[in-house]
C-alpha cells in the first residue's frame, strides 16, 4: 500500500489542484521552520550580499543589449531552483520531507553565490565572508541532525529491548502501537524555539499510525511485518485489554 502510493503521480488525479496546493503547504511548512528559527540572522547577512550582487550586476551591464535578457535568465533560475528545492515530493501521491528528498535546495546556495560574484572585484571579498554565517549555520544544522537522530535511534533500541521479550512469548505476533514513543530525553538539548527545523526532519517513527514504526520495531524480525490499519486497527485497540 505504501509503496505504491510513493510511486504513484497526481497528474492524473481529478483532486489535482488540491493536491498540489497541499504539497506546496508542506515545503512551506518545512521551510518556514527553518527561516523563523536563528538562521535567519545568517540568511540576512548573505541576502544582503545578495541584493548588493544583483545591483551591481544591472548597473554594470545597465547599457549592454542583454540586459533583459540576464534579467529574464535570473527570474528563470530562481523559478527552478525553488522546483529543485521542492523536489519530487512537489508530484508524488505520498510526499516525504525528509533530508535525502530535499538534496535540490543544495542548488539555492549556488543561486546566491552566482549573485555576489557579479559584485565588482573589490568587493567580492565583502560577498564571500557575508556567506561564512550561512555556510557556518547550515554545517551546525547539519550536525544537530546527526547527534539527534543518534539519540533517537539509540532510545529506540532502548524501548525495542524492554519489549523484545514479551514479543517472544509469542509466535508470529502482529504488533499495533497504541500511542507515540517519546523524544530521547538527550535530545532535549536541541531546543524546538531555537531549531524547530530538527524536530520537522526527525519524526518519532514509532508512532501509533506509522507503518515505519512497526518496521522500525521489528529490526531483529522478531514478529510480522503486517501493518494492521483502518478498521481492524480500530476494532485491536478497542479491544486492546484481551491481546497480548
Amino acid at each position: 500500500m505504501v509503496d505504491t502510493q510513493r510511486s504513484e503521480f497526481i497528474f492524473g488525479n481529478p483532486d489535482f489542484y488540491n493536491l498540489l496546493k497541499q504539497r506546496w503547504n508542506g515545503f512551506k511548512d518545512l521551510l518556514f521552520s527553518l527561516i523563523k528559527s536563528s538562521y535567519n540572522i545568517s540568511l540576512i547577512i548573505a541576502c544582503i550580499a545578495v541584493v548588493s550582487g544583483l545591483g551591481a550586476f544591472l548597473y554594470v551591464k545597465r547599457n549592454s543589449n542583454r540586459t533583459i535578457l540576464n534579467i529574464l535568465l535570473t527570474v528563470f533560475l530562481v523559478l527552478f531552483i525553488v522546483l529543485l528545492a521542492v523536489s519530487i515530493n512537489l508530484v508524488v501521491m505520498e510526499p516525504r520531507w525528509s533530508p535525502r528528498s530535499l538534496i535540490g535546495f543544495s542548488f539555492v546556495l549556488l543561486l546566491l553565490f552566482y549573485a555576489v560574484i557579479q559584485l565588482p572585484k573589490k568587493f567580492q571579498l565583502t560577498g564571500y565572508f557575508a556567506f561564512l554565517p550561512l555556510f557556518f549555520y547550515s554545517f551546525v544544522i547539519s550536525s544537530q541532525l546527526g547527534i539527534f537522530l543518534k539519540n533517537q535511534d539509540e532510545y529506540s533500541d532502548f524501548i525495542i529491548s524492554m519489549v523484545a521479550p514479551e514479543i517472544l512469548k509469542h509466535n508470529d505476533l502482529k504488533l499495533v502501537i497504541d500511542g507515540q514513543i517519546q523524544y530521547a530525553p538527550r535530545n532535549a538539548t536541541v531546543n524546538y524555539g531555537t531549531m524547530p527545523f530538527i524536530y520537522k526532519l526527525a519524526p518519532l517513527y514509532e508512532n501509533y499510525s506509522f507503518y515505519w514504526g512497526i518496521i522500525r520495531m521489528n529490526k531483529f524480525g522478531i514478529m510480522s511485518n503486517t501493518y494492521v490499519f483502518g478498521e481492524e486497527r480500530e476494532h485491536v485497540v478497542s479491544k486492546k485489554k484481551i491481546y497480548p
